[in-house]
């Protein structure tokens, strides 16, 4: 039977209760950090965010991640593989999606439910690489065409790497997608040598 969805905010209580574990914090602790950025956080907050019956603002949200040391993305994203979030009430992801998410790889809408949104692969690609991304991303895609499919990719092999395939299809996704890393890093290098050629060339 599969798992039901987390909600973001019952994801992110999980996650904040087992990072602050692991920074070795108590409640009180991580409700000082907060304090020091100049958020008037004290035990009581901590715990109803970790109950789940409290909501976290966007600007708490990064501060959060901030004190905590850890990407944004890692506030929501359930650990285990089996789990999924819900990004909307009635579309859930897998977790392993939810990271590459956040790391810059478009999901598929329509992939999961029938979405309001539809757009096609070159519409959803460019609202990722020309409209969504930051400037340096989208001057390096320029000067080396295929370094945020790289990314993508190693961040796939990431995703798989540690599982536990019962019928070794993961290991077979895994070394397709390092086979591609690898061609792709090979062309992105050769394009980088004819750009320092001409470089050189110019001084």
């Amino acid at each position: 039977m599969a798992e039901e969805a987390l909600s973001p905010s019952k994801a992110l209580a999980g996650r904040l209760l087992a990072l602050r574990n692991a920074h070795g914090w108590t409640q009180t602790e991580l409700a000082e950090r907060m304090r020091s950025y100049g958020w008037s956080w004290d035990r009581t907050t901590v715990a109803k965010l970790e109950s789940g019956s409290r909501q976290l603002s966007l600007d708490e949200f990064i501060a959060l991640a901030w004190v905590l040391g850890v990407p944004p993305g890692a506030l929501v994203t359930p650990l285990r593989t089996s789990e999924r979030l819900a990004v909307t009430p009635a579309t859930s992801v897998p977790s392993v999606e939810v990271w590459l998410w956040f790391g810059g790889r478009p999901l598929a809408l329509g992939r999961y439910k029938d979405e309001v949104v539809t757009l096609d692969d070159a519409q959803r690609d460019f609202r990722f690489s020309e409209e969504s991304a930051p400037d340096f991303v989208v001057n390096a895609e320029q000067e080396l065409p295929g370094l945020r499919r790289l990314v993508e990719l190693l961040r796939g092999v990431q995703s798989l790497v540690g599982r536990d395939p019962s019928d070794g299809v993961l290991r077979r996704n895994e070394a397709d997608l390092l086979a591609d890393a690898a061609d792709l890093l090979a062309s992105i290098r050769r394009r980088s040598k004819r750009q320092l050629g001409r470089l050189n060339g110019e001084t």
